[in-house]
């Protein structure tokens, strides 16, 4: 039920950045569903992936043993996908537009203070913007990873906790943003053979490699009166020292990962015994500081019950 209601609301709300998009790496559908505000929450199996200080936290043993995960843009984007894998259709998977899509397959093992996981995590945002005129513009991101990451959280205190994360893992992917000069000067081609010539480009620029990535984060609590809400506030390094994409067989690798830096803070409400309001703001990708702020700033709310969970974001 509650992950049901998670996956509607990610749908329904969450909006999808078009052109030269923030190139994100692995998102969750409860941070999805608030806005990928989750860094000072990270207190469930994504904080392996979102802020492993987070670890330090979780009470239990936790075993998941299937946890999939897909978004789509639009019911037709979903047909093409689900054409290419039954049907083999991989031909007509990218339409001449825009188009999200994303996959992930992650069982996982957390206990207090430690999470593992081996995943397949797929994302694709593809936007083509007037293939038939010299104003014609690509953006293209894409990967595929499937590896294992473990990562650990330490208390320091009541208060603080630190973590660190690594994951080894292979890459398919390709990052590439093109315009019709890009082309006209690289390929020394007419505008006619634009269209061709994007697709050409594009499985030329496709590289397979691996690497591995780190991940270090930091959470703080800060100490309020009984009864109040409880303040958070976090700070992530996600692929440490940027990560190096190695080559793998005769393979071209793809880009290397390079550092990203994000802060968050929560206001955490618990009503009641079972219920809790969260109230996050995430600033995101402290690196790209000359990007619109609308794509660094991320808020979410989510309220928590037995029976249910809603979220906005």
């Amino acid at each position: 039920m509650k992950r049901t209601i998670s996956i509607l609301l990610f749908f329904c709300l969450t909006v999808v950045s078009h052109g030269k998009i923030i190139r994100d790496n692995y998102q969750g559908v409860r941070p999805l569903g608030m806005g990928n505000a989750f860094i000072a929450i990270a207190d469930d199996n994504n904080a392996l992936w979102y802020n492993p200080a987070g670890l330090a936290r979780i009470e239990g043993v936790h075993f998941n043993l299937i946890d999939f995960e897909m978004g789509v843009d639009s019911q037709d984007t979903l047909s093409r996908v689900w054409d290419g894998v039954m049907s083999g259709d991989f031909d007509n998977i990218v339409r001449d537009d825009s188009q999200f899509t994303r996959l992930s397959i992650r069982p996982q093992l957390l206990t207090p203070y430690f999470g593992f996981s081996v995943y397949d995590n797929v994302n694709g945002f593809f936007e083509f913007k007037d293939l038939e005129s010299i104003n014609a513009e690509v953006d293209v991101y894409f990967y595929n990873d499937i590896g294992a990451q473990f990562g650990v959280g330490i208390p320091f205190g009541d208060y603080f906790s630190a973590g660190i994360s690594l994951r080894v893992f292979q890459r398919t992917a390709v990052d590439a943003f093109l315009t019709t000069q890009t082309l006209l000067d690289q390929l020394e081609i007419t505008t006619t053979d634009f269209r061709q010539a994007v697709y050409d480009n594009i499985r030329n620029l496709a590289g397979t490699g691996w690497g591995i990535g780190a991940t270090a984060g930091a959470m703080l609590r800060i100490p309020t009166s009984r009864g109040a809400p409880e303040v958070v506030l976090a700070a992530v390094i996600e692929d440490v020292g940027n990560t190096q994409m190695r080559t793998l067989g005769n393979a071209t690798p793809p880009p290397n990962i390079a550092q990203s830096i994000h802060f968050g803070a929560a206001l955490k409400y618990k009503s009641g015994r079972r219920n809790q309001f969260n109230l996050a703001v995430d600033m995101r990708h402290w690196e790209k500081l000359g990007e619109p702020i609308s794509k660094l700033i991320h808020i979410g709310m989510e309220y928590q019950t037995p029976i249910f969970e809603a979220r906005l974001g």
